[in-house]
């Protein structure tokens, strides 16, 4: 059985993330795959075939699928419709019988899925790609977060500077959430001579996250140059 990776996949303080693992649970790899799951902090909902896995898919907030591509009662691709459809951020991975279902494993990675595994499963990679999904989920509902909180509490003034005219709003409908939020936290952090802690005070926001945010924008920046 493959090693703890070091670190809860819940944040601290929060329950573990919910995991469906749609497979057959009489299958020595699969019943393996749970105890690593589980080992490594997930809490792990179980379905064998298609009926029950899309019925924890409605029932349950579910931050992770894990799925047979194929199976007697299993059909992985409609699943990973299903799944993206109730949540479009959910990390996906397909485990595949052998070499003939690579051709389909390709065609699931188009239609949203994160990754997929042959036997043996290779637990280190398994993990890290369940992780960065998680990551990835929480920086977009973060971003979500701030965007309603800047608009509920700042609204266009704090893009414009001004009250809004038809020239404002007229830009605002060619951005980005991502760029109004960018404008916003700029003009923010000018109004306040550049003080991130204030500004991220103001903002609702941790001082880790405003940095991340910035960092962000630099590499957009650079990669604007670089490309220009």
């Amino acid at each position: 059985m493959a090693p703890k990776n070091g670190s809860s996949p819940g944040s601290v303080g929060q329950p573990p993330a919910k995991l469906l693992l749609a497979a057959r649970g009489e299958d020595a790899a699969v019943r393996e795959l749970r105890g690593v799951l589980r080992e490594a902090g997930y809490e792990v909902l179980e379905a064998s075939c298609t009926e029950v896995a899309i019925n924890a898919l409605d029932e349950e907030a579910l931050a992770a699928m894990i799925t047979e591509l194929r199976g007697a009662n299993l059909d992985g691709m409609r699943l990973l419709e299903v799944a993206k459809r109730r949540n479009p951020e959910v990390c996906a991975i397909m485990l595949l019988a052998g070499q003939q279902d690579l051709e389909l494993a390709s065609e699931a990675m188009r239609q949203g899925a994160d990754d997929f595994q042959l036997r043996p499963f290779h637990y280190p990679k398994l993990l890290a790609v369940l992780r960065r999904g998680l990551e990835h989920q929480h920086l977009v509902c973060e971003n979500s977060t701030l965007q309603r909180r800047l608009y509920r509490n700042y609204g266009v003034e704090a893009i414009t500077g001004s009250r809004a005219n038809s020239a404002d709003l007229g830009v605002m409908v060619g951005m980005t959430l991502e760029e109004v939020e960018r404008l916003m936290i700029e003009r923010i952090l000018a109004s306040l001579h550049g003080d991130k802690p204030a500004a991220a005070g103001m903002l609702g926001i941790g001082l880790g996250t405003l940095y991340r945010k910035l960092d962000r924008y630099q590499q957009l920046a650079g990669a604007q140059v670089a490309s220009s």
